[in-house]
């Protein structure tokens, strides 16, 4: 774990460069006898970190974290606990386990991605084909605010002593009582903050121990679904493929169950593509493909021009839909596909900024007032 350990990367709150520790323990000059003795030293240090054996005065040093602020947009914030040293390791050692990633993949299955090696790519491929094949299904990205710091801490020590019991101890000792975080460089000096719920964003086992802790929403809204759609989560934030009717559950469950879980539903954020519009716009294009070749190539160009416009609320997903939803027709009327590449991308963002009823158009707004 220490050889993995980036150059270059920030240091610590304990201010240590990860090119030092390297050096310290893996160097291969100076006296190896006595680096060896260093190495078993850490070993036994962290195992007894593990344990919970290092005593509070000890524990608190160990996990006392550095608070960073990282804007979001003119309103936001995201805050980024940097970790000391000693911590970074052993949660690196923790996580890397291969029977832990072999409980991911057994336990978590293909519902949460996040600790799935190519879960993006898991996820894309998963709605690209639910698309293809229930045209008649609405589709919902949602996310979470401030997932990571909301998460519920009783939640998470019961769902790890559960599933993961040889890390209780290391979770109970850092989440079983108050994190201090710390503001360095003020004025004032430091000024230290208590936080009693919530994970540290930006520490290792944070991904899953907020998987593990959200777990149970995620299996109750399997049961809300059954077989009318498919949800996958990577992380906070939740994918939904269903029928309208079920897709109405899908958004009370969450609005009504998701807090006791620490998932406040993010309402300023997220997209909802509606299977109706979709149908509409597909009864179209099967008349244009029977129509003379010059005016259906000029009509399904301006299709897609007005599709990607009128799906303001967010760029990605605009761009997405008239990229999936055109490409058969413009390959059948050998359209090239540079040319919907360029229509998808020009369409997209300009209408998303323009037209200020999202997420873009409230920040640059922001910035002109």
């Amino acid at each position: 774990s220490i050889r993995k350990l980036q150059r270059g990367k920030s240091c610590g709150v304990d201010k240590i460069p990860n090119e030092f520790i390297k050096s310290l323990y893996m160097g291969k000059k100076g006296d190896q006898e006595l680096r060896a003795k260093l190495v078993e030293g850490l070993h036994k240090f962290l195992l007894s970190y593990g344990h919970d054996q290092l005593g509070d005065n000890i524990s608190k040093m160990v996990d006392v974290v550095s608070l960073r602020a990282i804007p979001k947009n003119d309103v936001e914030i995201r805050p980024i606990l940097i970790n000391s040293y000693i911590g970074r390791v052993f949660w690196k050692v923790a996580m890397s386990n291969p029977d832990l990633a072999e409980f991911n993949k057994n336990y978590f299955g293909y519902d949460q991605l996040a600790l799935q090696k190519g879960g993006i790519d898991t996820l894309a491929h998963s709605f690209k084909f639910a698309y293809d094949m229930h045209t008649e299904w609405d589709f919902f990205s949602a996310d979470a605010r401030r997932a990571y710091n909301q998460m519920v801490r009783d939640i998470l020590l019961k769902e790890v002593r559960t599933h993961a019991p040889s890390l209780y101890p290391a979770f109970k000792a850092k989440y079983g009582k108050e994190m201090i975080a710390c503001y360095f460089g003020l004025v004032t000096g430091v000024q230290c903050l208590y936080q009693e719920e919530g994970g540290s964003a930006g520490s290792t086992e944070m991904t899953f121990g907020y998987c593990l802790a959200i777990h149970p929403l995620v299996k109750e809204l399997l049961q809300v679904m059954g077989k009318e759609g498919i949800t996958k989560f990577f992380a906070d934030d939740s994918n939904f493929a269903a029928p309208f009717d079920t897709m109405v559950e899908i958004i009370e469950l969450l609005n009504l169950r998701g807090p006791s879980y620490g998932y406040e539903l993010n309402k300023m954020k997220g997209s909802y593509l509606i299977s109706r519009e979709v149908n509409l716009i597909n009864k179209k294009l099967e008349k244009l493909e029977k129509k003379k070749s010059g005016y259906a190539r000029v009509m399904v160009q301006i299709l897609a021009t007005v599709t990607g416009i009128l799906l303001f609320v967010e760029t990605s997903i605009s761009s997405l839909t008239v990229g999936t939803l055109y490409r058969p027709i413009f390959d059948k009327l050998k359209i090239p596909r540079e040319k919907l590449a360029y229509i998808a991308d020009s369409s997209s963002a300009p209408s998303s900024i323009l037209i200020p009823l999202n997420a873009w158009g409230a920040f640059i707004m922001g910035l002109l007032i």
